[in-house]
């Protein structure tokens, strides 16, 4: 029997996206600059295409970038309705940097290759990548667990540490989910430098400690499930004056 693909309904797909994006801080609370909320586009499609699959996500590429943006660059206290607003101003730059993906897709479906020359620049390691994670970049990563891996990405000049478990697609082919975050270089340096500190309060199972990474609502903190003692690395957001974590972010183990 031939095999078929269900489409999910845009509406649906567009509605995750809202929920999706209460894990990160919204308007003037969002730290990064164009690249990270670039990076934040990626992982927001990566996530709708582990829950509804390529054939849904797809087709609504500039509409989920426009999405993300006008929710990554507008106040929270203008509502919801100026989010909207904001949105469809951000859907005409949306696609112009959609206009280089719809080319290679059909390419792609002409079975004609990327030229040499553009493969070679989007492999080559960003200019900001420490000679530490060089490596990193064109291999499989570091496997933390059997489907959680540490991968080193270059993504429009900058670098970013993806800490994140996979998925076994119908293929039998691993993908990125979405329990996971990605870190900048300096983030990653920063937690890097602090490991011992964090692998104290770890073996201590120290639940008051907190390691605030540079530039981000980011936090490395120590927590407790059902006698497992866990290291999260996770997006927080403030509520309140409150600062809670949110659901973007992964939970590490001694495993």
């Amino acid at each position: 029997m031939d095999a078929f693909v269900i489409s999910v309904p845009p509406t649906v797909v567009l509605s995750k996206v809202k929920e999706l994006l209460q894990d990160y801080p919204r308007g003037g609370n969002f730290g990064g600059g164009d690249e990270e909320k670039g990076y934040v586009v990626e992982e927001i499609k990566n996530c709708l295409k582990s829950d509804f699959g390529n054939a849904s996500v797809d087709p609504l590429g500039e509409e989920i970038k426009a999405q993300v943006l006008g929710y990554l660059t507008e106040e929270e206290t203008e509502g919801a309705a100026a989010l909207g607003s904001t949105a469809a101003h951000a859907a005409h730059a949306a696609h112009a940097a959609d206009d280089d993906t719809e080319k290679k897709r059909q390419r792609e479906k002409k079975g004609v290759n990327e030229p040499e020359k553009k493969q070679r620049r989007d492999e080559a390691p960003a200019a900001d990548t420490p000679a530490s994670l060089v490596n990193c970049l064109k291999a499989e990563g570091v496997k933390l667990s059997e489907k959680r891996f540490l991968k080193v990405r270059p993504y429009k000049g900058k670098t970013f540490v993806d800490i994140r478990e996979y998925y076994e697609d119908n293929d039998n082919n691993l993908k990125p989910g979405k329990k996971g975050i990605s870190l900048a270089v300096a983030q990653w340096e920063f937690f890097s430098k602090n490991l011992q500190e964090v692998d104290a309060a770890f073996q201590s199972c120290s639940k008051e400690y907190k390691l605030l990474l540079p530039e981000s609502q980011k936090r490395v903190t120590v927590s407790n499930f059902k006698g497992r003692t866990l290291l999260d690395i996770r997006e927080w957001y403030e509520k309140d004056g409150e600062f809670k974590p949110g659901r973007k972010g992964i939970s590490l183990t001694s495993d």
